[in-house]
């Protein structure tokens, strides 16, 4: 289990969007995006993935702001990958 805080990396199932033109057949092939985003895992319960994109440690106090929250349903992701300290 990946901690609250940890840097990840979530792999999920987007909607796609197409805004050409295109025959119906090719409209029909079609697919949702692979996407993933990297942040700070804040949860993974009912139902969803949160995770920050930026995060401010008070020293002086025992608690973390997150801010830029993305929520993500559970049922579309596909993977949760802990980021290592110091490596890209």
């Amino acid at each position: 289990m990946i901690e609250v805080g940890a840097k990840v990396e979530v792999f999920w199932i987007d909607a796609g969007f197409e805004n050409s033109n295109m025959s119906l057949c090719e409209a029909g092939k079609l697919h949702p995006l692979e996407r993933s985003n990297v942040g700070y895992l804040v949860n993974d319960k009912d139902g969803v993935v949160r995770i920050s994109f930026g995060k401010i440690e008070d020293i002086d106090k025992d608690y973390c702001v997150a801010s830029d929250i993305l929520i993500i349903p559970q049922s579309l992701v596909t993977k949760i990958k802990r980021q290592e300290d110091g490596k890209d």
